[in-house]
Order: C-alpha cells, then sequence, then structure tokens
C-alpha cells in the first residue's frame, strides 16, 4: 500500500511539474514576427471553428437524427472520437488561441493546472478511441 501511494505521489509530483513549465511557456510563445503570430493565429482559430461544426455536425446527426446506417458499435465509437476532438479542441486549441491573441497566459495559474490535465486526459481518450478498432 506504501509503494502505490509513494509511486502516486511520484507521478502526481511529476504532472505539477510539467504543468508549471507549459504555465510558464504559454506566457511566451516565443515567435519571432507578427506575421508568423498571425499565422499561428489563423491556423488555430480554423481548427478551432473546423472541429466545433464538424464535431457537432457528427453528434446531432447521429444522435439526435440518427442519420448513420452503420453498426451500431461503429457508430458509438464514432460519437466517442467527435467528443474527445470537441474536448481537446475547447482544452487545448481555444486557449492556445486566446493566449497567442492576447499575448499571454490570462486564465490564470490555478486554470493552467486544470487544462494542463484535461489535455493530457483528452489526448489519452483520444488515442484509445483511435486505437480501439485495432485490438
Amino acid at each position: 500500500m506504501f509503494q502505490i501511494i509513494t509511486v502516486l505521489s511520484l507521478f502526481l509530483t511529476r504532472l505539477f511539474q510539467s504543468a508549471q513549465i507549459m504555465i510558464s511557456r504559454n506566457t511566451q510563445h516565443q515567435i519571432e514576427s507578427s506575421a508568423e503570430e498571425y499565422a499561428w493565429i489563423l491556423y488555430f482559430l480554423i481548427a478551432f471553428l473546423s472541429s466545433l461544426i464538424g464535431d457537432i455536425f457528427i453528434l446531432v446527426a447521429s444522435v439526435g437524427y440518427n442519420a448513420l446506417k452503420l453498426n451500431r458499435y461503429v457508430v458509438v465509437i464514432i460519437q466517442h472520437i467527435a467528443v474527445c476532438d470537441l474536448l481537446r479542441s475547447i482544452v487545448f486549441v481555444l486557449p492556445t488561441t486566446v493566449s497567442l491573441i492576447t499575448k499571454g497566459w490570462i486564465f490564470g495559474e490555478t486554470l493552467g493546472y486544470v487544462i494542463f490535465f484535461l489535455n493530457i486526459v483528452s489526448f489519452q481518450v483520444s488515442n484509445i478511441c483511435f486505437y480501439m478498432p485495432l485490438f
């Protein structure tokens, strides 16, 4: 029992250290020119809007109208991937875009930790959904 607690505490310590590094890096994106900054902002805005529109369209079509005429398990996997992608765009792309526009991290340290942990969770869930058909 003591070993599990020790491993868990080491794991959480590493995660907090990684979160602190991420928060400090988000305050300065190290972009050298304004053209590059505008290109990144445009890229993230297009990625966020296309993800938002596409994922909501998939979820409404599959849940509301039952438009996907596939095997039920395939539809559930598609829905899970759409939810994970939506979570990923809200947790990662939107705060990154806002911090690029404002030229700094405006969400505070606590929300930085929350976004960091949600980012890890959403990435892992996306990977699970992606590799699930291989098993």
